[in-house]
């Protein structure tokens, strides 16, 4: 591929191709410009990109100054932001978090341990249809039992989580230096309808806007473990992290899970020249009818959060995106956490901004501006990933 070629993939990319497995979460492929997905080698990413149709006039001029315009700025990009080289940065205002370092034995295994985890649930399906049924609790806890047995470095590294219990507040959310394993519900979806359950007890499912809120809470509370079985199940679940096992430098993090936390509270942040640029809300998708009540004392929670704290001059790099978590304290106020940081490049997503017709407003040519949902999206369901959505219908079915 062409400079060129490269560079007009990169700013005119809006989504994967239809291959479910890419889909991580049901709005991951909304995210405007080319979403990084580790789960496959960058050649690979290449091929699986779709362009949009029209092209920007002045496309040729904005073609010059990409901020990532080849593949090694890509790879750097992805690498200055891995967990494990911020933290320390982040440490006084992000969650508490540990890393275990996964050696080559335990990324072997948990990538061999997938292929069988897969393999031994497919063949109890076809069990299920001959009347040989467990309940799907002690399924998916018997077929991880059986990759331990299969594979011993599993059940070594479920011992070196529960070694850390006792320095790490409970829950825990899991997660690679790389990414999360939040494709898991794709897999575990038994479990993760039973927490979809907990979010809407007793809302309808003609609201398609409130099924999407429970739906990607629940997704993300499948991510929430007390213990190092449950962690490595959650691992041997996710197709999208199984690439990533081949890398020489690879941590498990462990971070505490603020069970009072809100998905409608989490917002991403574009820093450039060390300046706040642009405040989106993190899902785009989503109608929250609280965020237009509270904007005001948000955007001021998040603006005295970093002018208090100096946290953009002690920030590893100068341009970033910044994901902000914010917890309403019993006093009606809010505490602003960084959840994590990520690239500012064309492939990072951008909410309700977009590189092709924001990109000044992004790199601070033009006046800082807040982007929140204003109304329910009545196409909503069109922009869901199709195994998401056919998930999502089965259990209003049968939940609610």
């Amino acid at each position: 591929m062409t400079m060129s070629g490269f560079s007009k993939m990169r700013a005119l990319t809006t989504k994967f191709n239809d291959d479910p497995v890419r889909a991580s979460r049901p709005f991951d492929r909304l995210r405007d410009g080319f979403v990084s997905d580790m789960s496959s080698t960058f050649s690979d990413q290449l091929k699986s990109v779709r362009l949009r149709k029209t092209t920007p006039a002045d496309f040729e001029n904005k073609e010059q100054n990409l901020l990532c315009p080849d593949s090694e700025t890509y790879l750097k990009l992805m690498s200055d932001t891995y967990f494990d080289k911020y933290y320390e940065q982040i440490k006084p205002w992000t969650f508490q978090s540990i890393s275990i370092p996964l050696s080559l034995e335990y990324t072997q295994a948990l990538h061999d341990g997938h292929q069988l985890f897969l393999k031994l649930l497919s063949a109890s399906s076809s069990s299920t249809c001959n009347n040989i049924q467990y309940p799907q609790r002690d399924l998916y806890d018997k077929l991880t039992n059986e990759c331990f047995e299969k594979y011993a470095p599993l059940s070594r590294l479920c011992d070196d989580i529960d070694q850390f219990k006792s320095s790490l507040r409970m829950p825990m959310f899991v997660r690679l230096s790389t990414r999360s394993p939040k494709d898991a519900g794709l897999i575990l979806k038994e479990r993760l309808k039973i927490l979809y359950q907990q979010m809407m007890p007793s809302a309808t499912t003609d609201d398609m806007n409130q099924c999407l809120i429970a739906f990607d809470e629940a997704s993300i509370r499948l991510l929430c473990v007390s213990d190092g079985f449950d962690c490595v199940q959650l691992l041997l679940a996710s197709e999208r992290i199984q690439d990533d096992f081949k890398s020489t430098s690879l941590n498990l993090i462990l971070r505490y899970f603020e069970r009072n936390r809100r998905l409608e509270n989490e917002f991403r942040g574009f820093i450039y020249r060390r300046k706040l640029t642009a405040l989106t809300q993190y899902n785009e998708s989503i109608y929250y009818p609280n965020l237009l009540i509270n904007k005001s004392k948000i955007l001021d929670s998040i603006i005295k959060f970093l002018n208090d704290q100096q946290v953009l001059e002690q920030l590893p790099l100068e341009n970033c995106v910044l994901d902000f978590i914010l917890l309403e304290l019993e006093d009606g106020n809010y505490k602003v956490y960084i959840c994590e940081i990520n690239p500012l490049a064309e492939f990072a997503g951008t909410g309700l901004f977009s590189w092709l017709t924001d990109r000044s407003i992004l790199l601070g040519k033009e006046p800082f501006e807040f982007r929140i949902r204003e109304n329910a999206d009545k196409d909503l369901w069109k922009k869901i990933d199709k195994k998401w959505l056919n998930m999502l219908n089965e259990f209003n079915k049968t939940c609610c």
